[in-house]
Formats: structure tokens, sequence, C-alpha cells
């Protein structure tokens, strides 16, 4: 039953995330830096969304394994991305600074990269 509710529930959060990235490359007048950044951030957790997919396998198993690896790694980025929005709007209200995306390479390697060797560590 447990995992049922679960299922519904990430079942939902995958229809709101895919509804941000659908709406993200359908129009292209959403395709600003801080949309860019909400778009990353439902793609991670899409990725988070599809280790809950993966039900409860056993312990000890490769499928475990790679749940985790996925998990890790979607809760990190997700984390991170988060991390990154907030830095923008306190940059962008407080300091002034406007960030573009000649920046997005560094917001990849925070977002994405960072939390990939995280989660590959043993």
């Amino acid at each position: 039953a447990l995992l049922g509710v679960s299922l519904f529930l990430s079942s939902l959060s995958l229809l709101g995330a895919l509804l941000i990235i659908a709406s993200y490359l359908y129009f292209p007048s959403l395709r600003k830096f801080s949309f860019t950044l909400i778009a990353m951030m439902s793609v991670a957790d899409v990725v988070t969304i599809f280790s809950y997919f993966l039900g409860n396998p056993s312990a000890d198993t490769g499928l475990c394994t790679f749940q985790g690896l996925v998990q890790q790694f979607g809760e990190l980025s997700s984390i991170a991305w988060s991390t990154l929005i907030a830095y923008t709007l306190y940059s962008t209200v407080k300091r002034r600074i406007a960030y573009t995306f000649k920046h997005f390479p560094y917001y990849i390697l925070v977002g994405f990269i960072a939390p990939l060797l995280f989660a590959l560590l043993p």
C-alpha cells in the first residue's frame, strides 16, 4: 500500500516536472536564463522520480545499487539547482549582478557534474 501511494505521488510529480520541461521547449519566450534554471531543476527531479519508479529492490543487488546511485544523483542535483536559483536571485537583487547564459557552463558544473561525482563516490 505504501509503495502504491509513493508511486501515485511520484506520478503527479513527474507530470508537473514534464509540464515545466515541455513548456520550456514549446514556448521560445520562456527560454530566459531564469526559466532555464527551473527547467534544469525539473530535469533533476525527473531523474529522482525515475529512481522511485524502480520500486523496492532487494538489498545487495545490482538494481538496488543502481537505484541508490540514480536517487543520490537526482536528489543532490535538485538541491544544487535550488541553491543556484537562490544564489542567482540574491546576486540579482542584492548585489545587482545579472547572470546570463555565458555563465551557464558553470551552472551545469555545479548542478549536474558535481552531484554526479559525489554520487559516484564509494
